[in-house]
């Protein structure tokens, strides 16, 4: 006669157990959570890419040029684009439903101040408080990275 204790061990990898848990109620493997750790970061470092871009056209083209306008329209989308990006990434990883909202306040308000640590909040509750300062620092990162680059545009164009 069989363990009684092995067989309900075995009863999750069953699938015809009608009591199993669904797949997407389970945890992520270790491998997982570090493929959306790595996802997350290429955003970030996506993000601070396209700054550094945007400062250093700054820095070269002129202030009243629509050449300019329309860099910082293209720049303005991509940085909203990426932002999505990670916040779907996010999603996946913890397994949240949809904020139905979320895209069309993203476009309609100012995404990164409002709408971004409201998402942080609803998702991870108390711990919303730490991901809004890390998202604030981040941010900070983002402004000092676009002014070297700027700086550095002025000094290639002997503007400074």
């Amino acid at each position: 006669m069989s363990d009684p204790e092995s067989q309900d061990s075995n009863l999750d990898d069953d699938p015809l157990n009608p009591y199993r848990a669904p797949e997407s109620a389970q945890e992520p493997a270790a491998d997982q959570i570090l493929d959306f750790a790595s996802r997350k970061r290429r955003r970030l470092f996506q993000l601070l890419a396209l700054t550094a871009i945007m400062g250093f056209l700054t820095g070269i083209l002129p202030e009243d040029s629509s050449i300019n306008r329309v860099a910082d329209l293209a720049t303005g989308i991509g940085i909203a684009m990426l932002i999505l990006g990670w916040c779907a990434i996010d999603h996946e990883e913890h397994q949240l439903d949809r904020w139905r909202f979320f895209v069309p306040l993203m476009v309609l308000c100012p995404g990164p101040f409002i709408v971004l640590p409201t998402y942080l909040f609803v998702t991870r509750g108390v711990g919303g408080f730490a991901a809004t300062a890390k998202a604030i620092a981040f941010f900070g990162l983002m402004i000092v990275v676009g002014i070297a680059a700027g700086v550095l545009g002025l000094l290639l164009t002997g503007g400074i």
